[in-house]
């Protein structure tokens, strides 16, 4: 049910009253909020990119086009409804609440994750081996396509980060800049975070308090400064929320719209997040009149929202794989996961890698005594089902972006807050409850552990701490809610816990291999020759030195290729393809796999091929191979891009030799 509330009505638990500006009220609003046009550009973009893809399009006249087009609607609204899309920044307000201590220690630790963004390339390796790729493959033939390739993440992962990246990436050739993505997620989250919380009936003094606390979290932070792809959809799982409550107050179609989109781009920025829909449903379902009643531009939002959502990826999937989620394509298989294993995994995998320290130098003696956790028999169903990662509970040295989740600080905090709430509410004063807006959010607030629930259920990755992402902030509502919460915020020693939680985040901003903010080369190069066979020395420059390179990895094997040829064939597997790619749209690759005949790869230009002769179609033997297509070896080339394993064989191989056999 819709509902218009007075200006003074309470939103929280506590009785302390939000009050709503006259202008939620309003037929018009004279101001649009920053994450309102995050939203509409990032699903612009989204839909502009299958568009021009179908178009074969995808390139700067049609982006310059799609903008252009944009610009003028955007003209004609704001002029036809009197609204300005332009923020009012009031500098004196801002100094004021960033010199008080927790606006100010998220200012720290953010200013610190967004430095690092800028002084250092990005090295996410998922990014490095698939998301910057297929997104060169895509301009390269100007639009979306079902890449022939052997590693199927370049075709059936969701391209909703990706498709944002794609006009940075055809106008500055470069995915250097990748990171802003995630620079303005970040600067989005406290806002969200109070303005949902608030709305889910937590204190405004709580909600201001965490507001600023949780997205310091390790997964928040170190993403922050990085091109992956797991905070980009924690801030839609909140907004899509955030504006459906907003529609259900207020009874605007514009705030239902943008909910509609939000929820959309949180399915198309990863498949894991699909069961955060049901918290979405349960919050937009009362606004059904507003759609109705507006018929015509709920079709124009459906339409965008469908082409800014995980459908057209669905549909491709199911086109060229046969299976809609692509997991069969890529040789995996949630339908047969055993939740009696996955449920109790996943719990304990998220427990140690949230609850491990984010500096450990012992952590080579914890993953080599948990296993022992576990009965043999489970172990061996962990094994069967979990990545190894998770199936042997494994955490790293130095928490890092592909294996960091909710943190050590934040988790810590969370557990103490809530003992703490516990004990100060039974003795607080019980408040007056709001049942207007409670009763209607009680079950928004409960759905995401439903949601998470179904996660915890059909998934089995080793790395889920990072995973789990969007998931955090929603499922906290529940434990924030308590009439304590309010009471121990004043506390000084919570306090100064706050201050030890943002001094651990900020710690591992600087310390993090990816970004590093201290000379680590230098001063490990320095003690590893003072102590040459300590080993906790030896390992950190292994880890920083090929973190330090990972951007541009590939680089020995660039190098070796001809200049001369614009085509390359290249084979494959989870390697970080990017860097050969480098300078962006100097030449273009092409993927070969094992059953590519000679005559098929001339066909398609391709008289070179860089091959690792480390993935499975090559089993390390390439020689079979060459006598099939009549290759032979220019060179040989030793790489390392990867802290836990060894060097990668790498060879350019010259198909201008006559075939080896007649009729191969």
């Amino acid at each position: 049910m819709i509902r218009k509330l007075p200006p003074d009505f309470s939103l929280s638990w506590t009785g302390e009253t939000c009050r709503i500006p006259r202008t939620m009220n309003s037929a018009r609003q004279s101001k649009v909020l920053p994450v309102t046009l995050w939203v509409l550009l990032c699903a612009l973009l989204s839909a502009a990119g299958w568009i021009l893809s179908a178009l074969h399009a995808l390139n700067r006249t049609g982006y310059l086009v799609v903008f252009a087009l944009a610009a003028v609607a955007v003209w004609i609204l704001c002029r036809y409804n009197r609204i300005s899309i332009f923020p009012e920044i009031c500098i004196s307000k801002s100094r004021r609440r960033f010199t008080r201590l927790l606006p100010a220690g998220f200012a720290v630790v953010a200013g610190l994750a967004i430095l690092g963004g800028v002084l250092h390339p990005p090295s996410n390796y998922d990014a490095l081996a698939y998301r910057v790729p297929r997104v060169l493959h895509w301009l390269a033939a100007e639009q979306w396509h079902w890449i022939h390739t052997d590693f199927q993440r370049l075709n059936t992962r969701a391209a909703g980060f990706e498709w944002v990246a794609v006009p940075l990436t055809t106008f500055l050739q470069t995915d250097r800049w990748w990171f802003l993505i995630n620079v303005a997620s970040s600067l989005l989250l406290p806002g969200l975070v109070f303005s949902l919380y608030t709305r889910l009936g937590v204190s405004r003094r709580v909600a201001w308090s965490w507001m600023w606390l949780l997205p310091t979290g390790y997964s928040f932070v170190l993403q922050a400064g990085g091109i992956g792809n797991d905070l980009f959809g924690a801030v839609f799982a909140l907004a899509a929320l955030d504006f459906a409550l907003r529609a259900r107050m207020s009874g605007r179609f514009n705030d239902a719209a943008v909910s509609c989109l939000a929820a959309a781009l949180l399915t198309a920025s990863k498949t894991s997040n699909l069961p955060l829909g049901l918290p979405w449903a349960v919050a937009i379902l009362p606004c059904w009149r507003l759609f109705i009643r507006k018929p015509t531009a709920t079709l124009v939002v459906a339409a965008v929202a469908l082409l800014s959502s995980f459908l057209p990826t669905a549909v491709m999937n199911h086109r060229y794989a046969h299976d809609w989620t692509g997991a069969h394509a890529e040789n995996m298989f949630p339908d047969r996961y055993d939740p009696r294993v996955t449920i109790p995994g996943n719990v304990m995998v998220l427990t140690v890698q949230n609850f491990a320290p984010p500096i450990c130098p012992q952590a080579g003696k914890w993953n080599a005594f948990a296993p022992r956790f576990m009965t043999k028999e489970f172990h061996e169903r962990m094994k069967k089902h979990f990545e190894p990662s998770g199936a042997n509970l494994a955490i790293t040295e130095l928490q890092n972006e592909e294996f960091s989740g909710f943190g050590f600080g934040l988790s810590c905090l969370v557990v103490i807050s809530q003992v703490a709430s516990w004990l100060a509410g039974r003795t607080a004063k019980s408040p007056v409850p709001n049942l207007g807006v409670l009763r209607a959010s009680r079950w928004v607030r409960w759905s995401p552990w439903l949601s998470a629930f179904v996660y915890l259920a059909k998934t089995a990755i080793g790395t889920a701490a990072r995973i789990f992402t969007p998931y955090y902030l929603l499922l906290l509502p529940v434990l924030l809610a308590g009439r304590g919460h309010a009471v121990i915020c004043r506390r000084k020693w919570w306090r100064c816990i706050s201050v030890a939680v943002f001094l651990f985040a900020a710690a591992l901003v600087i310390l993090t291999p990816s970004r590093p903010l201290w000379p680590a080369k230098t001063i490990l190069s320095a003690l590893s020759k003072r102590y040459p066979n300590n080993a906790l020395i030896e390992r950190s420059w292994t880890v920083f030195s090929v973190y330090g390179e990972r951007a541009d990895g590939l680089a020995t094997v660039r190098r070796a290729l001809p200049t001369d040829h614009k085509v390359i064939g290249l084979i494959t597997l989870d390697d970080p393809e990017a860097s050969l790619w480098r300078p962006f749209g100097s030449r273009r690759f092409e993927h070969v796999i094992a059953s590519d005949t000679r005559a098929q790869l001339l066909a398609r230009g391709i008289h070179y091929i860089a091959l690792n002769a480390d993935t499975p179609s090559m089993g390390g033997n390439v020689q079979p191979w060459l006598d099939k297509i009549g290759g032979q070896i220019e060179q040989h080339i030793r790489v390392r891009y990867r802290a836990a394993s060894g060097a990668f064989d790498w060879y350019v191989v010259r198909l201008d030799a006559p075939a080896t056999k007649p009729g191969k």
